[in-house]
């Protein structure tokens, strides 16, 4: 993959949205802070250090003075985090030269953005369902029986969902952070994005919504509503005293929201991706580098663009090397909260067609990792023709030319069928869509390459030739091949996902590595546009310096959980939420 990104704005905006309180060095730079929005300030100690001590220590210095500006304390297992409402200057400089106090950031508002669409067809399953620019009216996403996302749970991190919609089947309310107001979706965005998933407008039409409402009726929310619905996910998934069980979990969070920077936002994300969740975000609407926001900025989120009918993609759209992958946006027909359909555009409307695929993806094989679904969303994405020139202008300088592309299968085989040459490398080419397993010897021109040719009119022939025909019959992994279909294979002895790649077949991992022909690809390893560096870099600005992306152990610091997942008891928590409405 080509590695061009401008890391260093990214740079620049983490210099300037989180003070590093290390107390020997006396920074009390309370001006660096990000922007005060009037909504608090939220406090991260260092890992491992407890609360008790810091308010201890706090309240020896001042008092009353500080209970009575602190509105909520949670634990995201690695650090604790703690909000304070609009701190006295010298409470908040006493906080920010604390020995345990690792960063503070203010509360910044939150929201979904989306404009009123214009009337059209329902245009965007007919879109991703194939290469070819041409629609031609076939909206069926499923390439097997059982791909339709059944066993995945999607959390939709919204503004609340009509689980009663009839396209939705299988929608549930897990956590309102409004207390005023119930967990219905009186804004309406947070519907549109559901069905988009699961419903009847989107591809994982067996998959399990779950709503997590962090955005009021008027589509709004900050810094700690969102932190405080990522938690509530966190301590769900990692419920089981036994981590071992995080590799089974099949968890999609969605978050079709944008805001300001947020280092404790993002470090949340790195957390749900290290508990094995793909979390996949709009890139936002603000017609701006992507990486200017959260949390379209996170390497460790999927972060989606959008296009139009035509296949251009969308002014409205942020874009640049953040972003990961381009799906409809524009004129996208969905389920209102009233029960009804509605049109809307906007990244957010391009995010939840990303997990859906990701969700039919998944449920085909319950044992890939999230990072496996994540490389084969992008490894099978289509290359859109014309592409190259508008997205190599200065003003979308850095965006990949990757397009979702949702017929994704998935079959069993083993690596000894491989070595036996029971399956070949012709096979894996066959299954792939490729009536030829010509290499390319050069990563840069697959890359290209393999996609390009799926967008052309003259590659749409209806069928290509058997392939694994020398497999026993106790694998059952007989196929025809059809360019309309990416099929990779699963490799049950190694927990490897095996896929055609041009110049090699492309092993992925369960804990994210990409081995071509036993090769491990030195360019990027998250799979998106980031280099290992600009990754390292993130991470540290976020405090995470010392977790590796691609690590997927349980059992040792640098790639798991930190500790058990504790949370106060829901009256601390609503006594908290209560003032924090954005």
């Amino acid at each position: 993959m080509m590695i061009h990104r401008r890391f260093c704005s990214l740079l620049a905006v983490v210099s300037n949205l989180v003070i590093y309180a290390e107390a020997e060095l006396g920074l009390t730079l309370i001006d660096s802070l990000t922007a005060d929005h009037n909504l608090g300030v939220v406090i991260r100690l260092d890992k491992g250090k407890s609360g008790d001590s810091f308010k201890e220590r706090m309240k020896n210095k001042f008092g009353d003075k500080y209970d009575m500006q602190v509105r909520g304390v949670m634990s995201t297992g690695s650090q604790e985090l703690i909000a304070l409402e609009s701190p006295d200057t010298d409470v908040l400089q006493s906080v920010l030269e604390d020995i345990d106090v690792a960063a503070a950031e203010y509360i910044s508002p939150y929201a979904s953005k989306f404009e009123p669409g214009g009337a059209q067809p329902i245009w965007h399953l007919d879109r991703i369902n194939q290469r070819d620019q041409s629609l031609d009216g076939n909206t069926d996403q499923h390439v097997t029986g059982k791909a339709d996302g059944k066993g995945v749970d999607i959390y939709v991190v919204d503004s609340g969902v009509n689980v009663k919609h009839s396209s939705l089947w299988k929608a549930f309310n897990f956590y309102n952070v409004f207390t005023d107001e119930g967990a219905e979706d009186y804004y309406g965005h947070g519907t549109h994005v559901a069905a988009l998933v699961g419903g009847t407008f989107g591809p994982a039409t067996g998959s399990t919504i779950y709503s997590v409402k962090v955005l009021d009726k008027n589509g709004s929310g900050s810094t700690l509503t969102v932190l405080t619905g990522l938690n509530r996910i966190l301590a769900k998934v990692t419920e089981s005293k036994n981590l071992d069980n995080l590799s089974k979990n099949q968890v999609i969070v969605v978050m079709s929201l944008t805001g300001s920077p947020s280092p404790a936002v993002d470090a949340m994300i790195v957390q749900l991706y290290l508990a094995n969740v793909l979390v996949v975000v709009a890139a936002g609407n603000q017609g701006a580098n992507a990486c200017a926001y959260t949390p379209a900025r996170n390497p460790a989120a999927v972060t989606v663009g959008a296009s139009n009918i035509n296949d251009e993609y969308a002014s409205y759209s942020n874009f640049g090397s953040c972003v990961d992958i381009i799906a409809p946006g524009t004129d996208i027909t969905s389920a209102s909260k009233d029960g009804v359909s509605v049109v809307y555009s906007g990244t957010s409307m391009a995010a939840p067609l990303v997990a859906g695929v990701a969700a039919m993806l998944w449920s085909q094989e319950k044992e890939l990792s999230a990072r496996q679904v994540r490389r084969n969303l992008l490894i099978g994405s289509t290359y859109i023709n014309g592409y190259d020139y508008l997205l190599g202008s200065t003003a979308l300088q850095g965006t990949p030319n990757r397009f979702l592309f949702g017929r994704l299968e998935v079959i069993d085989a083993t690596f000894a069928d491989f070595e036996s040459g029971a399956v070949s490398f012709d096979d894996v080419a066959f299954a792939a869509g490729f009536d030829t397993a010509e290499p390319m010897y050069l990563w840069e021109v697959w890359a290209a390459e393999r996609r390009k040719r799926y967008g052309s009119q003259s590659e749409q022939a209806s069928t290509l030739p058997t392939f694994g025909s020398n497999l026993g019959t106790a694998s059952g992994n007989l196929g025809t091949a059809d360019k309309n279909t990416f099929t990779s294979f699963y490799l049950s002895d190694t927990g490897g996902l095996l896929s055609y790649a041009g110049i090699a077949a492309a092993e992925v991992e369960p804990n994210g590595n990409l081995n071509l022909n036993g090769v491990n690809d030195h360019l990027d390893l998250v799979g998106g546009s980031l280099s290992s560096i600009e990754i390292t870099q993130f991470l540290y600005s976020i405090g995470y310096g010392e977790i590796q992306l691609t690590l997927y152990d349980q059992s040792n610091d640098d790639g798991g959980i930190f500790g058990k997942v504790m949370l106060q008891s829901d009256d601390d928590f609503e006594a908290s939420r209560r003032r924090y409405r954005g």
